[in-house]
């Protein structure tokens, strides 16, 4: 509520010293001030006793995030490197649209690959045997038992 106070009557201020709308200067010509005067209007609409008017607001309350952004005026540097941000952002975007669709392939690939193949192997020894074609065997298939497929050996 503090600070809800002290941004009510900052902007109050500003609007007496450089105005309203109406003049060159003034206060809600430029864009940072807009969005003050937005997140001050809501605080004063969520103090009014309105029947709902305090609970329906909640979602707009998350625009006084935005406030400690005003210092980008302030701060030249710090404006460059918010703007070198927003400026990477497409290419980020892209990259990150371009990892989906490789992702994407991955898992079609894999589904396809394995088709739940994993769930139709047991072991068939305790230790892997040794072929003539020089393989290991180590699995073995467990097929149709006359009632449906089956994971693993009944007696293991």
């Amino acid at each position: 509520m503090g600070f809800s106070i002290t941004f009510i009557v900052e902007c109050v201020v500003k609007v007496f010293a450089m105005g309203f709308v109406w003049s060159k200067k003034s206060y809600l010509r430029e864009a940072w001030n807009c969005l003050d005067f937005f997140i001050v209007t809501i605080s004063i609409i969520g103090f009014l006793p309105i029947e709902g008017g305090a609970d329906s607001l909640k979602a707009l309350r998350t625009f006084r995030i935005l406030r400690p952004l005003r210092s980008v005026n302030k701060l030249p540097t710090m404006r460059k490197q918010i703007q070198a941000l927003l400026g990477a952002i497409p290419g980020l975007m892209r990259v990150f649209f371009f990892i989906i669709f490789i992702f994407t392939i991955f898992a079609i690939f894999g589904t396809n690959q394995f088709l739940g193949q994993q769930y139709q192997f047991c072991r068939a020894t305790e230790e892997p045997l040794y072929n003539k074609d020089g393989t290991f065997n180590i699995w073995e298939k467990l097929g149709d038992d006359g009632d449906g497929p089956v994971l693993c050996k009944t007696d293991d």
